[in-house]
């Protein structure tokens, strides 16, 4: 009798923990729900994951539409996102998912798990972390994926855990833990996503004015040399008779050697 009521005992202090799951475990609870099933290992979860994927949530129901990309500069890619609200750890892989419309976790990740670029992030074996959110129920869902490039960083950090719905999580009492830096971070990885990738914009041009190149200098044109033409044996620039006094001076009807010989 005692063993069937600390049965019953634990199975409502599970649906509590259940209950109390927040939005972010209860989506990767159910990511690695289809992993174990796969034989692929446990994602852990990150509250400050799930404080990017908030914002972008926030960001998506701002624009009215589902988005990777976020409405600021330093929220403008999944790895700017890390960056900005992830200090526990410097990551070598990222993926994320978004939907919207859908009116539970549940729905939104049967969607994804049909969707094969939604599914392909959900089964990553490069991932280790997990966080998620959403804005206005059945709005805007976000999930994010990550792994750490230094595992250590992850090992030593007790709020880094698997989510409170997990059948294998195991409550820790919070230890204080300094947030490690890194001074140049590598070039990620690219996120694999179904989301077309979009460039950063390209710096705005400086307000001074170009100064113009400078034209060469034009040449002349040179003049086409006469064409020949056959004249009728007159001399039109000199009087008759002064031919053979050696006075017709040369015109495009003449021709020869001699300068008054002239084309009959």
């Amino acid at each position: 009798m005692k063993f069937t009521a600390a049965v019953v005992a634990l199975s409502a202090f599970a649906a509590q923990m259940v209950s109390a799951a927040t939005v972010g475990e209860q989506l990767c609870c159910l990511t690695n729900q289809a992993r174990a099933a796969q034989g692929l290992n446990k994602l852990l979860y990150v509250p400050s994951m799930s404080n990017m994927a908030l914002n972008q949530c926030k960001d998506m129901a701002a624009k009215g539409a589902i988005s990777h990309t976020g409405n600021t500069k330093d929220t403008y890619s999944i790895t700017d996102r890390l960056e900005k609200f992830v200090n526990e750890f410097t990551y070598k892989v990222a993926a994320e998912n978004v939907a919207s419309g859908y009116n539970s976790v549940e729905a939104v990740h049967d969607a994804w798990m049909k969707s094969k670029g939604h599914h392909a992030n959900i089964m990553n074996t490069g991932i280790t972390l997990c966080g998620g959110n959403v804005v206005n129920p059945g709005g805007y869902y976000t999930v994010d994926y990550a792994a750490a490039m230094n595992p250590s960083d992850i090992a030593n950090n007790p709020n880094i855990r698997l989510p409170s719905c997990d059948p294998d999580y195991k409550a820790v009492a919070p230890v204080a833990h300094a947030a490690k830096t890194s001074a140049a971070k590598p070039a990620p990885v690219p996120a694999k996503t179904t989301a077309v990738a979009v460039p950063k914009p390209s710096p705005v041009a400086p307000a001074y004015p170009q100064k113009p190149a400078e034209k060469p200098a034009e040449k002349p044109a040179e003049k086409p040399a006469p064409v020949p033409t056959t004249g009728n044996g007159k001399c039109k620039r000199v009087p008759k008779g002064s031919i053979a006094a050696g006075k017709c001076k040369p015109c495009k009807k003449c021709t020869g050697s001699a300068p008054f010989a002239r084309r009959r």
